[in-house]
């Protein structure tokens, strides 16, 4: 599991979305995930993200 503090998302389970609050959220590894940030904070979940369980589908930074 994966625990991020900076993102806002959507979390897709068995093809129903539930949002990702802000703030402490815990992924479990087989989770998709929709992430939806603000360039500051982009690299560095990207960098949470990266070689670790969870698929991200997208990233969209303005």
């Amino acid at each position: 599991m994966k625990k991020l503090n900076c993102l806002i998302g959507a979390i897709i389970k068995d093809q129903n979305w539930a949002v990702i609050p802000f703030g402490n959220t815990i992924l479990e590894p087989d989770d998709q995930v929709i992430i939806v940030t603000i360039p500051e904070n982009a690299s560095k979940i990207r960098e949470m993200l990266e070689g670790g369980p969870v698929r991200t589908n997208h990233i969209m930074e303005e």
